[in-house]
């Protein structure tokens, strides 16, 4: 799953983008927005797709073989999740025009 917080155009507002992708199909299985058009395809999904495109590898995802998976550890790894913004902090305010 990605999950993100994609500014609204013109306004002062954010919107929490998640999608899910099949990563054998490589397709997205399921997407939520909290935009008003969020339960059809929005541009603030395109927007987070792009990000993740170009900004998240495949060596960004936690080690997965020989874990055993517990009730317990299951709640620490979901309390383990970080976000593109921890990730990858911006280093200056984006201004699309100056």
């Amino acid at each position: 799953m990605i999950k993100g917080y994609v500014h609204a155009s013109m306004k002062k507002r954010m919107y929490t983008v998640e999608v899910n992708i099949d990563l054998k199909a490589q397709e997205v299985s399921a997407f939520s927005c909290t935009c008003p058009r969020g339960q059809v395809v929005c541009h603030h999904l395109a927007a987070l797709l792009y990000f993740a495109h170009y900004n998240i590898s495949a060596t960004d995802i936690e080690r997965r073989w020989g874990i055993t998976a517990t009730r317990g550890s299951q709640q620490e790894e979901l309390q383990d999740i970080q976000t593109i913004e921890n990730l990858y902090p911006r280093k200056q305010q984006y201004i699309a025009v100056n």
